[in-house]
């Protein structure tokens, strides 16, 4: 997820209020129906709970794919030595202007603040460069307070890095996950692979590439600027002979005979800022 998904809206919470009350009734042994003392009645109500307390980084969760699309999460954390499938590595607050006093709440404005603030320092995090993060299967995920909990005080934001393995189910994850694609290798592990015969799956589909597979996808290729128009399933996929360059590149052979496929953006990923397609070459 390399854009702001703003799908990941706020679930709302009503919060309710519990009222008891209590009537006098008459006590005149000759009273008719009615009482001479005028009906009085009680109101309380029980205090809301303190706000949750925010998260702690590096703590480690063993969530599910439902799990992961929330934009909420009260799972309990595990130890890091067991297996989990997400890393809190950020923990940050809210703006004022988002959850304050007189603020009205903006599930698509705490998802676009959140999702800005997290990315840019998942990038640190994780490490290796621009291409690496883009073939990697690794991203980020984050999780807010609902309504209810940022109206009594809570107002941190959460960012958790995770891995999707095959069929886009969350992937286990080792203990730290600080610089995960920061070393050379870090695509044989971590990167995004497929396991099919002459043409490729549908991308919910592929896997990573410690996973039985057989195809990997091994560069990017830009196919539009960020305001342009969708060009239609024709002309990209004639740019997969662009490709060519890029594997022979990656596989050191200049001039032998190559088998590669090229995988591009359709037209709800385009709307989503998806501007590259993938380059792939045959790994058995």
């Amino acid at each position: 997820m390399r854009t702001p998904s703003l799908a990941r809206a706020l679930i709302l919470f009503a919060c309710t209020t519990l009222l008891v009350a209590g009537c006098n009734g008459d006590d005149s042994p000759d009273a008719a129906g009615e009482s001479d003392d005028p009906t009085s009645s009680e109101t309380t109500s029980e205090p809301p709970p303190p706000p949750p307390p925010a998260p702690e980084q590096a703590r480690c969760y063993q969530l599910s794919g439902d799990e992961v699309a929330q934009a909420h999460s009260d799972a309990d954390p595990v130890a890091c030595k067991k297996r989990h499938t997400s890393q809190t590595y950020a923990v940050g607050r809210l703006q004022k202007n988002l959850v304050g006093r007189d603020a009205v709440l903006d599930s698509n404005a705490i998802a676009a603040f959140v999702d800005k603030r997290c990315a840019a320092r998942f990038t640190g995090y994780v490490g290796g460069d621009a291409e690496t993060r883009t073939l990697a299967r690794v991203h980020h995920v984050w999780f807010v307070p609902t309504e209810d909990e940022i109206t009594r005080g809570a107002h941190w934001f959460r960012c958790d890095v995770i891995a999707n393995g095959s069929g886009g189910a969350p992937a286990a994850l080792p203990a730290v996950t600080k610089g995960l694609l920061a070393a050379d290798d870090a695509l044989d592990s971590w990167g995004t692979c497929d396991r099919s015969g002459e043409s490729l799956n549908p991308e919910a589909d592929w896997r990573l590439c410690s996973e039985p597979h057989n195809w990997q996808a091994i560069g990017t290729l830009s196919v539009g600027e960020r305001d342009a128009s969708w060009p239609g399933r024709d002309d990209l996929q004639a740019r997969g002979d662009e490709c060519e360059a890029t594997v022979r590149d990656y596989l050191g052979d200049s001039t032998g005979a190559l088998t590669f496929q090229w995988s591009y953006p359709t037209s709800a990923q385009w709307r989503d800022g998806r501007r590259y397609g993938l380059c792939w070459t045959q790994d058995q």
